[in-house]
């Protein structure tokens, strides 16, 4: 990847009920009992996205609490550099041709209406705002404190490790080979184990 790209893991482990789904047609009687059994039982549904930013050498340096309204315009020079924008896409096809062949991980690039909604079919941006992975067009009240994080009714917990000096010198995902760290964040198809 070029200099300054941020690659951002994120997994969603979301409580949920199991849903019977028993309206088809074609389930026999021990196929229909598993699902009633299941039926109401909660469990954790899991959703990971991989992000891949560029961004530029000042704003690797800038805090969080640096406004881009402080400066003269909105979009930085190289954002607005189309050659460079067309170099990184095209090591972001790169790496996703090298992460589908390693067969760890199964990709599906996002179109622009899965991020941004379309009509009543919420977008990832307002799926992230609420918290679910429902169609909810419904934006709730959120609320960050020092002691917790919410949308709505549900409680955030967060895990962040931003320095590559803090992860293992490999992760074990099966039990049977070792990856590298910097593969393992990117591409273990399980949460990592060190949390």
């Amino acid at each position: 990847m070029p200099c300054h790209t941020i690659v951002h893991r994120q997994d969603w482990f979301l409580e949920e009920g199991y849903r019977a789904r028993t309206d088809r047609e074609e389930l026999g009687f021990l196929d229909r009992s598993f699902e009633l059994h299941f039926n109401e039982r909660p469990f954790l549904n899991h959703f990971s996205y991989l992000f891949i930013t560029r961004t530029t050498k000042e704003r690797m340096r800038q805090q969080s609490n640096f406004s881009v309204l402080c400066r003269g315009h909105i979009l930085p020079r190289e954002v607005r550099d189309k050659d460079g924008v067309l170099r990184f896409l095209e090591a972001v096809e790169q790496f996703e041709r090298i992460i589908r062949d390693s067969g760890l991980v199964r990709l599906e690039r996002l179109t622009t209406e899965e991020i941004t909604g379309k009509g009543k079919e919420a977008g990832l941006v307002e799926k992230y705002f609420s918290l679910s992975q429902e169609d909810t067009t419904t934006l709730e009240d959120i609320r960050l404190g020092g002691a917790e994080m919410r949308v709505g009714d549900k409680r955030l917990s967060v895990h962040t490790l931003s320095d590559a000096d803090d992860l293992p010198a490999a992760v074990r995902t099966d039990g049977s080979r070792s990856i590298p760290p910097t593969a393992a964040t990117a591409a273990s198809p399980l949460p990592p184990p060190w949390g």
